[in-house]
């Protein structure tokens, strides 16, 4: 009982904090990701596609809707795939990569003509590509239904990001690629409650 009320308060806790809203043309994490779970069986293969669609038509200030002056249109399109393999007991590999098409739409206004044009810039492109090593530190049973795993790997610059339109570059937040390298840690565990068959999961990378 004392375990249940320290992840409930923890719950809670993630709850309450204030929520900020998404920069433009950025979008969440997928629902299904090999991030939000430990490693997979030796000698197992784990191949997981997914699609995701953005749209985001309003702009907001903290949690209050605000009026865009350039009346931004922003869509972004995700398609991600996830390879998994066990190489050995309680160690996997994972790798994601994707396709990506963003595109964002502006209102330029020229008030010495009192005119109005619609600009829409787009950008497309394979996304930059993550390798995570898995080890499941603590494995979950019937006595100790805790289970720990933590990984560490690294985001390569793989997708572009100096894509231009009519000649100028696209702002960052369009390019496919971040032109970034990132070394990544990462731990996940996860608690099942054998009564209620409840499992609860936590993830920090």
């Amino acid at each position: 009982m004392r375990k249940f009320s320290l992840l409930l308060i923890v719950f809670v806790t993630i709850l309450i904090q204030e929520i900020l809203p998404q920069a433009c043309c950025t979008v969440g994490t997928s629902i299904s990701s090999g991030v939000e779970r430990s490693v997979i069986k030796h000698k197992n293969l784990s191949v997981a596609f997914s699609f995701q669609n953005n749209i985001l038509n309003n702009t907001y200030q903290s949690t209050n809707k605000i009026e865009d002056p350039l009346n931004r249109k922003s869509s972004v399109s995700d398609f991600t795939l996830e390879l998994e393999y066990g190489i050995a007991e309680r160690v996997s590999v994972l790798l994601v990569g994707g396709f990506t098409n963003k595109s964002r739409t502006t209102t330029v206004t020229d008030p010495e003509i009192n005119s109005s044009e619609e600009i829409t810039f787009t950008g497309d492109g394979f996304t930059d590509i993550v390798i995570l090593g898995k080890y499941e530190i603590v494995v979950a049973d019937i006595i100790l239904p805790l289970g720990a795993t933590i990984g560490a790997g690294a985001k390569l610059p793989t997708g572009s990001y100096q894509l231009e339109e009519n000649g100028t570059r696209l702002s960052i937040d369009l390019q496919p690629g971040t032109g970034a390298s990132d070394l990544l840690l990462w731990g996940h565990i996860n608690y099942t409650f054998p009564i209620p068959r409840i499992s609860i999961n936590a993830n920090a990378l």
